[in-house]
């Protein structure tokens, strides 16, 4: 049963076709890596698959139920209890402590501040953080940041975790630590999405999808 599925996905902007007709699956517990030259649609199918952006023409699936694009409650519940979002800026709240930024969306889904605490010292922990939890980003370094960002996709303990060039800003020793840590995520059974330019990356990965143009060219297994 597939967790994801993308259907002749089409989108337009102005007079430029940015995406020709995609069809996608994704599977409970897949890893997938798109990769592609810049321009080529990866990110604008991430952004759709992460249900942040509507297709022009073309159907999404998730939890093999129809995604309706015109209910933004329900896509927001989605987004928030089911998917972690992971980018190349982390685009944490520099007013905020590590901490703070880590509970955030588990507060706006509803989990006691309490228990949104110990799990966020749990994640922050788990990914090198402790002792850190109560700094503000200055006090960091990027890729302590970049993991913070990981702790927060995964506060809400979701399905899939959809990630955009996650290692684009880091050094290649930070680069390992955040892709080792992907892999021991997509271990304990999540499905992640990942959109790369960086082919030795693809290492991780269960799938390989080449992009180009707004098509699929190419498949493999990793």
């Amino acid at each position: 049963m597939s967790l994801l599925e993308l259907r002749r996905i089409r989108k337009v902007i102005g007079q430029e076709e940015i995406l020709k007709g995609i069809d996608l699956k994704v599977e409970r517990g897949e890893f997938i890596a798109i990769v592609g030259v810049s321009g080529s649609g990866k990110s604008s199918l991430l952004y759709i698959a992460g249900l942040l952006d509507r297709p022009t023409e073309g159907e999404v699936f998730f939890e093999e139920r129809a995604i309706d694009f015109k209910q933004e409650r329900l896509l927001s519940e989605i987004r928030n209890r089911k998917m972690g979002f992971v980018f190349q800026f982390h685009y944490l709240l520099p007013e905020f402590t590590l901490l703070e930024n880590v509970i955030l969306p588990a507060i706006k889904a509803g989990m006691k501040k309490r228990d949104a605490e110990e799990r966020a010292y749990e994640l922050l922990r788990r990914l090198g953080l402790s002792g850190k939890e109560r700094r503000r980003l200055y006090q960091v370094s990027g890729g302590e940041m970049q993991r913070t960002a990981i702790a927060r996709a995964l506060i809400n303990n979701p399905t899939l975790l959809l990630a955009d060039e996650p290692t684009g800003n880091l050094d290649s020793k930070n680069t390992e630590r955040v892709m080792e840590i992907f892999s021991e995520i997509n271990s304990e059974g999540r499905s992640i999405l990942m959109v790369t330019h960086e082919l030795e990356l693809t290492k991780y990965a269960h799938r390989v999808v080449e992009m180009r143009d707004g098509l699929i060219v190419g498949e493999r297994r990793a």
